[in-house]
C-alpha cells in the first residue's frame, strides 16, 4: 500500500488555513499529524507509535476513553489516506 501523502499534506494545509481564517481550532489536529507521520515514515510501527504518542500526551488524554478515541481517530485517518495509488511528495 502506498500512501497518498501529497493529498494528505494538501488537506492538512487546507484545514490549517480554515482554522486561521476562523480564528479558533474547530478540529484537534494531533491525530491528523500522528497519522501523517506514520504514513510518511514507512518503517514506523503504527501501533507502537500511536501508543507512544498517547503516553506523551498524558495531559490531553487523561482517561482510557480519550486514549481509545485518539487511537481510533488516528487509525481512521490512516486508513483514509493509505491508498494503493502512489502520489508521494518525496
Amino acid at each position: 500500500m502506498e500512501a497518498n501523502l501529497l493529498k494528505f499534506k494538501n488537506d492538512i494545509k487546507e484545514l490549517v488555513a480554515k482554522h486561521k481564517e476562523q480564528g479558533y481550532p474547530v478540529t484537534w489536529m494531533h491525530p491528523m499529524y500522528c497519522a501523517y507521520y506514520i504514513l510518511k515514515h514507512k518503517n514506523v510501527n503504527k501501533e507502537d507509535f500511536i501508543n507512544l504518542d498517547i503516553e506523551r500526551s498524558y495531559k490531553a488524554l487523561q482517561d482510557d476513553y480519550m486514549k481509545r478515541l485518539f487511537a481510533k481517530k488516528v487509525n481512521d485517518i490512516y486508513n483514509e489516506y493509505a491508498t494503493e495509488t502512489a502520489c508521494t511528495d518525496r
